[in-house]
């Protein structure tokens, strides 16, 4: 849980007032979403979690892309979020994963993850991964991008120096949250 808040911490760095930002489903994101409470923002999610989080938010736009519910994550899947996505545009997505690799890049476990987190990656100007330093390593079936493909690559100070220099050298910006 600390790693997540500190990854959190440094995530809420990127995001300027009264832009749009993109919250994709997950318990970092989560963390990010409750340092945002007090913003003035417009919020798309798949996390239901998220959404009622922030529909409690003063100055916070909040839309959930709507869609199946994910069992697992408590996030939106499915024709319709990706719809939703499709009609929007962000100044930032903030993706979560649960596994990254230099050689394999950042994968899901489904098909469908790996559409719906494209597309907030293609709706915003920056995508920015938020994965912790205990998800590397290890790979998926579907590849959603290399870790040259974000914006930014924010893990916590756990990542071993080796690790770091496979990231970098793999094209990944890393931000590393103390």
């Amino acid at each position: 849980p600390e790693a997540k808040r500190a990854i959190a911490r440094a995530a809420v760095e990127l995001v300027e007032d009264d832009t749009c930002v993109i919250l994709d489903a997950g318990t970092t994101t989560l963390e990010l979403a409750k340092l945002l409470f007090n913003r003035r923002l417009t919020v798309v999610t798949t996390d239901l979690q998220i959404g009622l989080l922030l529909a409690q938010a003063p100055h916070v736009d909040v839309h959930l892309t709507g869609g199946r519910i994910d069992p697992v994550s408590g996030g939106c899947l499915g024709t319709h979020a990706l719809e939703c996505l499709g009609s929007i545009h962000a100044t930032v997505a903030f993706i979560g994963t649960n596994v990254w690799d230099p050689a394999q890049g950042v994968t899901t476990s489904s098909a469908e993850k790996m559409h719906l987190k494209r597309r907030m990656m293609e709706r915003a100007c920056c995508g920015v991964l938020l994965a912790d330093s205990s998800k590397y390593g290890n790979f998926s079936t579907w590849r959603l991008a290399g870790l040259d493909g974000f914006g930014w690559i924010i893990t916590d100070g756990g990542l071993a120096p080796e690790a770091r220099a496979e990231a970098t050298a793999a094209g990944a910006s890393l931000r590393v949250a103390e």
